[in-house]
């Protein structure tokens, strides 16, 4: 659940308010890192989401289903990162898989909380 929630929180806090709450928000991280040992020196780079966060599910067909071994399949909608290499059934429910997901969720609650406090903000008041 922490890698999912640190992913939404930095996605949350990352997007503009104004953004549309069904855009396409693809989610990558470049990390310049240092290592003190000579022959380590190198950039890592952190790939966060393997498909961007969106509440389309066209575009981001991700569910419970994807997070077990035994039901994951490789997703078609779009391209697999080519530093993750192929897709394995086996990491499904690896941490950052479960991440996804759980990210993918809040991502989703996030869009419908903003869509109905719109909607209540536009409905008239009772008056006493």
């Amino acid at each position: 659940m922490g890698e999912g929630l640190s992913d939404f929180y930095a996605l949350a806090m990352a997007t503009d308010p104004a953004a549309d709450v069904d855009g396409v928000y693809p989610w990558a991280v470049t990390l310049p890192i240092t290592v003190s040992a000579p022959r380590l020196r190198k950039i890592i780079t952190t790939v966060s989401a393997v498909i961007p966060y969106c509440t389309d599910t066209n575009k981001n067909p991700l569910t419970f289903a994807d997070i077990d071994p035994g039901k994951a399949l490789p997703t078609t909608a779009l391209p697999r990162n080519p530093l993750l290499g192929p897709f394995r059934a086996d990491l499904a429910n690896e941490v950052h898989s479960q991440g996804e997901v759980w990210c993918m969720m809040l991502w989703e609650m996030r869009a419908n909380l903003i869509r109905n406090s719109a909607r209540s903000r536009e409905q008239p008041r009772l008056q006493s």
